[in-house]
């Protein structure tokens, strides 16, 4: 049984990986994207640069790593409080909101859940944190609350986009978040605001 658990473990870390590697290709390639739309910077270049600069964080040293990842979710959170306002207070299509899916629905869930899997990617570092905690047992409630809170913040996004945009729009659409800023802020506002915060949160990725 120790042999059979040594090559699970063994694939699992060598999927983690790739998995990892791929992720990081994917995020970076797109950051590049969307800086170059405001800058024409060589794009081999460029994704050179945004690989270097987090390397370089991270490697000084988890405390400013941390400092980093804080201040770039406090600006995203602050986004994400500013769209739940604006759904409490002027979103017109929660009544199309459904909390409960139809047994039609579970083929469309199966398939979200590929897509959404790609929010929880990362979370198994959080263990890796054992070393660098004073008390290990606030890995596991790290782990518990920080997935809680995700899941509470999607659910509040998708909730909210949905009030403001309505179930047609809010799915046919391929930038929800800046079409639910656009109905409040004209011009092209929630294009540049959307492509922002992509850049800031990639970066956290």
């Amino acid at each position: 049984p120790s042999k059979i658990l040594t090559h699970f473990a063994n694939i699992v870390i060598w999927i983690v990986m790739a998995i990892g590697l791929f992720t990081g290709a994917t995020i970076v390639v797109s950051q590049a994207e969307f800086i170059r739309q405001y800058a024409n910077i060589n794009k081999i270049l460029l994704i050179l640069l945004l690989i270097i600069a987090p390397t370089i964080i991270n490697l000084v040293g988890n405390k400013y790593t941390t400092i980093v990842n804080k201040t770039i979710m406090y600006i995203i959170l602050t986004a994400f409080t500013l769209l739940y306002i604006l759904a409490a207070k002027k979103g017109k299509h929660f009544n199309e909101i459904r909390f409960s899916p139809k047994s039609s629905d579970l083929e469309g869930i199966l398939k979200s859940s590929f897509i959404t899997i790609f929010a929880y990617n990362g979370f198994q570092s959080v263990v890796q944190l054992s070393e660098e905690t004073k008390n290990k047992n606030d890995v596991p409630k790290g782990i518990l609350g920080s997935i809680t809170l995700t899941i509470i913040i999607y659910a509040l996004i998708v909730i909210s986009i949905i009030s403001i945009l309505g179930v047609k729009k809010a799915t046919s659409t391929i930038t929800p978040f800046g079409d639910a800023f656009d109905v409040f802020i004209p011009g092209n506002v929630d294009r540049d605001l959307v492509s922002m915060l992509a850049i800031i949160a990639l970066t956290n990725t």
